[in-house]
């Protein structure tokens, strides 16, 4: 099982393939899962942030992937999570 990141970039290039990372679940409060980034996506993909004023850029964002080390057969997809990422 993995967990799907839109990471914004300002924040990117912090992220490398085979960096751990640490996944928390909305539904499990106090659970934590071990993973790694496995896949990222090269191109930015949708805005977070849409320029209000003139001159400013939108802020992209870009599909990371963590695979989930041991799920531990609670996780379910579709779940709500938070990941962090740990530079490796």
């Amino acid at each position: 099982i993995w967990a799907r990141v839109d990471v914004e970039e300002t924040a990117v290039a912090k992220i490398k393939l085979g960096d751990a990372s640490v996944v928390r679940v909305d539904a499990l409060p106090g659970e934590e899962f071990k993973g790694r980034v496995v896949e990222m996506n090269s191109e930015g993909g949708f805005a977070t942030q849409r320029d209000v004023r003139q001159g400013r850029q939108d802020i992209k964002t870009f599909r990371v992937k963590v695979k989930i080390d041991e799920p531990k057969d609670v996780l379910k997809p579709g779940m709500s999570a938070t990941v962090t990422f740990k530079a490796g």
